[in-house]
């Protein structure tokens, strides 16, 4: 029963540890929402604009929306697999609670 409470501490923690990535990737993807739509923003603004020498700073947006479009797109990913290591870890939290609540009963 002692090695099984240790690993539900260890199980515990990292599930706290899972749930506390997931919120600060939760909030830099959304702080990466917001730079893509000003960069977004600013390359419909610019593409509006008459042409005379802005290519360079239009293509440089485009640029810069590709790498935050990829990055997010990396970003959810990410998100995604904290979530499936969440729910892993916490079917594995039940897994030995359950362990546990049967070895007290045997006992």
């Amino acid at each position: 029963v002692g090695e099984l409470e240790e690993e539900l501490g260890r199980v515990k923690a990292l599930l706290q540890g899972s749930e506390e990535a997931h919120q600060a990737a939760q909030q830099q993807l959304s702080d990466r929402e917001g730079l893509l739509a000003d960069a977004e923003q600013k390359l419909s603004a610019s593409a509006s604009k008459p042409s005379g020498g802005g290519e360079a700073s239009e293509t440089k947006l485009s640029e810069t929306v590709q790498r935050l479009t990829t990055a997010q797109t990396l970003h959810q990913a990410a998100i995604k697999e904290l979530e499936n290591t969440t729910l892993r870890l916490t079917a594995t939290e039940e897994e030995l609670r359950a362990a546990r609540e049967e070895l007290k009963e045997a006992a």
